[in-house]
């Protein structure tokens, strides 16, 4: 997975997504103020994966079964473009 970068609200990062590029796992950091809903969509704006945040956490996904393409990731109004290899 390449990241293009992360949306902010008032020049502070939101999440956080590493490895890029990434073929198995993908981790997801969040700071101790973000709650709710991880989403990632594929380009059809269909979602393939959910999953709840509650705070500073570092959230692994297994992205191996995922097709190559472009993805995006989003948690709140912050969203995050990138393709998995």
């Amino acid at each position: 997975i390449i990241g293009t970068g992360v949306e902010t609200v008032n020049n502070v990062k939101m999440f956080n997504c590493y490895p890029n590029p990434v073929n198995d796992v993908l981790t997801i950091e969040t700071s101790a103020s973000d709650k709710g809903i991880v989403y990632i969509y594929n380009v059809l704006g269909e979602v393939i994966y959910q999953t709840e945040v509650l705070g500073n956490i570092r959230k692994q996904i297994n992205v191996a079964g995922f097709a190559k393409g472009v993805y995006y990731i989003k948690l709140g109004s912050n969203v995050s473009k990138v393709v998995v290899e």
